[in-house]
């Protein structure tokens, strides 16, 4: 049966709980694929408004979890809810190991545990920055289609994979208070349709249990995109772009999927101090390698 007949066959006055319930079940199976990056994008007071339709979308997610068998977005082979990667093609990610001990910048071994020169030269804004991964194939492969063709799946693995870390980067220290997304301007938000340090963020919260607050932070001018810039250009390019709206947070974490120079969350992180921030901690998906 269709949507479209289902819709129909409901009596004029009669929209109850239990016709909705069968119209989540006709559509469901055709988003099912998609539901934890559909979830994500949801607004938080529209999912508020029913507790009783959230924990009916849960209820529905695990039972069809156990009866669809998916095939891993990298290779087709067999794999398991929810991470969509079969566990070769997750042992083959490029993971970051020999890092700048302040912005995550990849380094020789034998560096490891220091700064690296720019951090030493002129430090940063922000306290730390933690990233899971190398930008580098199949990971800038799987950030790309996510960014710009809404393959919004390829954000599970990931944010596991940081989830993973960020535990153990936060063993023995406090954990932020909430998550910030680095903002969209309006109009490339309204062209992509979302913004996926937001998607993002949202899936780090559920593991991290740490709310997010993705208003806080607003990009009030359209700059140019920050790939074709040098590292002085993509500084005076974020330079004022971004507001802030009043706020009691003291410890905070920015979320963004790549971290290159470290422009944008040296901006961000400027502006967050001059809010009243004492800490601010960067996560990232992925660093780009010198």
């Amino acid at each position: 049966m269709s949507l479209c007949a289902t819709v129909n066959q409901i009596p004029a006055g009669k929209f109850t709980t239990g016709y909705l319930l069968t119209i989540l079940v006709v559509i469901f199976p055709a988003v099912s694929l998609h539901l934890y990056s559909i979830e994500s994008l949801v607004r938080d007071d529209i999912r508020s408004i029913s507790p009783a339709i959230n924990n009916m979308i849960h209820f529905l997610r695990n039972k069809l979890q156990s009866l669809i068998t998916l095939s891993c977005l990298l290779c087709r082979e067999a794999c398991q809810w929810p991470d969509r990667l079969c566990q070769g093609c997750m042992d083959d990610l490029p993971r970051i190991q020999h890092t700048c001990t302040l912005c995550s910048e990849p380094l020789p071994r034998s560096d490891d545990g220091y700064l690296c020169g720019v951090c030493q030269k002129r430090g940063r804004s922000f306290n730390s920055c933690t990233a899971a991964l190398l930008y580098l194939p199949p990971v800038s492969n799987m950030l790309q289609r996510l960014k710009y063709n809404d393959n919004l799946a390829f954000s599970l693995p990931l944010t596991r994979l940081l989830a993973d870390t960020l535990q153990m980067r936060y063993r023995f220290e406090p954990l932020p208070e909430v998550i910030l997304p680095v903002p969209l301007h309006r109009s490339r938000l309204l062209k992509r349709g979302y913004n996926q340090s937001t998607v993002l963020a949202r899936h780090i919260s559920q593991y991290m249990k740490i709310p997010v607050h993705h208003r806080l932070l607003t990009r009030e001018q359209a700059t140019l995109p920050q790939l074709t810039l040098t590292p002085d250009q993509r500084r005076k390019n974020v330079r004022n772009t971004f507001s802030c709206a009043v706020n009691g947070y003291r410890h905070v974490a920015l979320m963004d999927d790549i971290v290159t120079t470290g422009a944008t969350v040296e901006e961000l992180s400027r502006l967050l101090k001059q809010h009243g921030a004492k800490t601010v901690d960067v996560w990232c998906i992925a660093r780009t390698p010198t």
